[in-house]
């Protein structure tokens, strides 16, 4: 791997990792308002496409840094999709929640 290969890696994945607290900010205060779906879900689209691309080429560098940007958007637009429409997003633990057990009531009239 030539210099400029290794800058390009290691400038990459420094934005990703700058990127890092914007979700982060999204995760603690559970609200997504500020962000616009539309322009993430466009950046994501444009870095799919060019992860098919650089798949095409076989360059290992580009292919591992447009996987992790690709993976970067998808991520952060999961969640603000799920914090702004959180009633389409089903836990994977809500099964596994514990339901309080309620007392059966006896209603029908018996003789004593």
């Amino acid at each position: 791997m030539d210099i400029l290969g290794i800058a390009y890696m290691v400038a990459s994945t420094s934005q990703i990792v700058a990127g890092v607290p914007q979700l982060a900010k999204v995760i603690r205060a559970k609200s997504s308002k500020e962000l616009s779906l539309t322009s993430w879900g466009s950046w994501s689209v444009t870095q799919f496409v060019c992860l098919a691309y650089t798949i095409s080429t076989g360059e290992f560098v580009l292919i591992s840094m447009s996987a992790l940007w690709t993976l970067y958007y998808m991520i952060m637009m999961t969640f603000i999709a799920y914090y702004r429409w959180p009633q389409y997003f089903k836990s994977p633990f809500a099964r596994l929640r514990v339901r309080p057990q309620v007392a059966q009531v006896d209603t029908t009239d018996s003789p004593s």
